[in-house]
Order: structure tokens, then C-alpha cells, then sequence
């Protein structure tokens, strides 16, 4: 009985560290980079941007739709390329708050967390959402 718990137990430990996403410094296009890692489930100490966002607007999640946000955030703040709002989407969530969302929900420390070249990774992979 406790072997079959142990076994069990070993088994689910695994199968959880299973990816089928590639490693993230294996890919070599930055898009499909940041791709990799919209879709990691935790990304350093805070969940990942899958976890609260979706591509989909029938599923509303923590954060608002990524569907179309690369055409969207460019209208998004007067004065501001899709670019520089995704950035600062990212680096200082609270700057702007899409409407039916509440401040302070996504976690801020995505600037110090995350190398400038996993931003732009990011970046490239929303723009063409």
C-alpha cells in the first residue's frame, strides 16, 4: 500500500514537470520565444501570462483578452505605439486600466524579473495576436 502511494506520488511529480513547450533558450525566433513563455504557467515568482489572460472573448479570465491586441494596443493610449503600450503594459501594469478591469491585480515586478530581451520576446509574440 505504500509503495503503490509512493509510486503514484513519484508518477504525478513527473508527469507535472512534463513541458511539451520547448525550452525557452532552444528556440530561436524571438516570437516564438515569447510565445514559450506567454504560455509558461509560472514565470520566476509569479504565475505566467496564461494563467490570468486568454486569447478568446467568450472566456473572461483576470485580465482582459489578448485577442487582437496587436491591433488593439496600438489605439489603446493616444500618442503611444501598439510597442511602447505593450511594454508598458507589461513593466508597469497600472499605467492603464482597460475598462471592467481592477487595478493593482497583475503583478508588477515583471521588469526587474524578466531580461530586456524576454520583453521584446513577449512583445513580438502579442503583436501578432
Amino acid at each position: 500500500m505504500i509503495l503503490r502511494l509512493i509510486v503514484t506520488i513519484s508518477l504525478v511529480i513527473t508527469l507535472s514537470a512534463c513541458n511539451d513547450d520547448p525550452p525557452l533558450d532552444s528556440v530561436a525566433n524571438s516570437v516564438e520565444r515569447g510565445k514559450v513563455l506567454f504560455y509558461q504557467t509560472h514565470i520566476g515568482k509569479s504565475l505566467g501570462c496564461i494563467t490570468c489572460h486568454s486569447f478568446s472573448t467568450d472566456i473572461k479570465t483576470v485580465g482582459p483578452s489578448l485577442l487582437g491586441i496587436g491591433l488593439r494596443a496600438g489605439l489603446s493610449k493616444p500618442n503611444m505605439t501598439a510597442k511602447a503600450y505593450l511594454f508598458e503594459s507589461i513593466t508597469n501594469p497600472d499605467a492603464h486600466i482597460v475598462v471592467g478591469y481592477e487595478p493593482n491585480i497583475m503583478y508588477s515586478a515583471y521588469a526587474s524579473e524578466l531580461t530586456k530581451t524576454q520583453i521584446e520576446d513577449l512583445i513580438n509574440f502579442l503583436l501578432g495576436q
